[in-house]
């Protein structure tokens, strides 16, 4: 299981919010920060926090044939990666964008692109 962090500003005890965090890694789960990149970057987050997966803000995928947010997204997938912590890009709905992703190689790609979302036994049949 992976719980995502959201946040809307940053956790005021960021020692005391390790020590969760890390009571749940010891658990089993995984713990991912979600949105970054977006109105609440998550960057003091990455500085204290054992984060296993970072998912880009929807933002990078929408403006992905804008220049800059490839650049920007290209630069933080490799520093997130020599962080030793994966990355997820999310909402690829088109082939284009799908292509530029790979090039920018982030640890998944998630979307319509990849698969249309599936009910249970559609995974279960795919697994068989």
């Amino acid at each position: 299981f992976i719980l995502e962090i959201t946040e809307q500003k940053s956790h005021e005890n960021i020692h005391r919010f390790k020590e969760i965090i890390e009571s749940y890694q010891e658990a089993g789960f995984k713990i991912a920060l979600g949105n970054f990149g977006g109105n609440n970057c998550g960057f003091e987050y990455l500085k204290h926090l054992p984060i296993d997966l970072v998912k880009f803000d929807i933002e990078f995928t929408k403006k992905i044939d804008d220049a800059k947010y490839q650049k920007l997204l290209l630069h933080y997938v490799k520093l997130i990666q020599t962080l030793h912590i994966q990355s997820m890009v999310k909402f690829v709905d088109k082939e284009v964008h799908f292509k530029k992703m790979k090039e920018i190689k982030p640890d998944f790609i998630q979307g319509f692109c990849i698969s249309k979302p599936k009910n249970l036994e559609q995974i279960v049949g795919d697994i068989l």
